[in-house]
């Protein structure tokens, strides 16, 4: 059946409103922060680039308990091994490393809060809202892939953090131990994590926070903990397989360390106590 022109022609401006709406209308609401397509400054220099797309990015870093949760929920498949300090994972394998068993959780370390026992994994009293860490971004990558998300780029990170502002912080360009989560930054955990969302403006105690988001909402994306991106480091080859960009800063970071531009690398394979990570979709 052909359309009468006219009517054709309501149906291509409607379609045409309704791809300029996308950005408007997509679901948002507490753990998500939308990031529309376009410029944004890059690097120590700022540089303008561009993202072409939009996309969502976790308000907050994946928790202990959301991990433990999905750990709960793959233990048990034959592509999931699970011994008393270690949970190992199949990855399928990209043009650097092979397909295989790698590491994903180290949770026998002592600054992993998730603990295993015959009924399963738990989180320690306290500690259920803090980022998890000893995660690997073979880790970070399977809970994303399960979720049906996947991890940002180092670009998309990075826009998420501070926009087309310039600003070395989320927030501006200064800080204080209100605003972040940093070495002697003076928060009730200090020179260990905090829990997701901790400097929303809110009082913790003897500590009131300054509501400290990114332009689009996002919380942490300096210090508390170091992120893990899907991006590979790609100045120089340390190891015979590239390693994976880090970025954000974390409590372990003095405080001149933390910005939106810093970035650093790491073996993917290897949890660390002061690196965890957020998704995107």
């Amino acid at each position: 059946m052909r359309f009468p022109t006219a009517a054709l022609l309501s149906v291509l401006a409607l379609a045409f409103c309704l791809q300029d709406l996308t950005a408007d209308i997509l679901p948002t609401d507490q753990e998500w922060a939308l990031v529309p397509a376009g410029e944004y400054t890059s690097g120590r220099k700022d540089e303008a680039r561009i993202i072409g797309h939009g996309y969502q990015i976790m308000r907050h870093c994946v928790t202990n308990a959301e991990y433990a949760a999905f750990l709960n929920e793959v233990r048990g498949r034959e592509d999931i091994e699970v011994s008393q300090t270690i949970v190992k994972g199949r990855f399928a394998g990209d043009r650097y490393w092979d397909a295989g068993m790698y590491q994903f959780v180290f949770h026998g370390r002592k600054a992993c809060r998730i603990s295993y026992d015959e009924g399963g994994f738990s989180v320690e009293s306290g500690f259920e809202d803090h980022p998890v860490v000893q995660v690997s971004w073979f880790g970070a990558n399977a809970y994303a892939k399960h979720r049906g998300w996947r991890l940002p780029t180092e670009e998309e990170w990075e826009k998420a953090c501070r926009g087309n502002t310039g600003w070395d912080h989320p927030w501006e360009d200064a800080i204080d131990g209100t605003r972040a989560n940093y070495w002697n930054s003076g928060d009730p955990f200090d020179n260990d994590t905090t829990p997701v969302g901790y400097y929303d403006g809110t009082a913790h105690g003897s500590l009131t926070t300054t509501d400290s988001p990114s332009p689009y909402g996002a919380y942490d994306m300096v210090g508390n903990v170091a992120e893990w991106t899907a991006s590979y480091w790609t100045e120089t080859e340390r190891t015979e397989r590239l390693q994976r960009v880090v970025r954000g800063g974390s409590f372990q970071s003095i405080k001149g360390e933390i910005t939106c531009w810093g970035r650093g690398d790491l073996n993917p394979w290897q949890g660390y106590p002061h690196v965890g990570f957020r998704c995107t979709r």
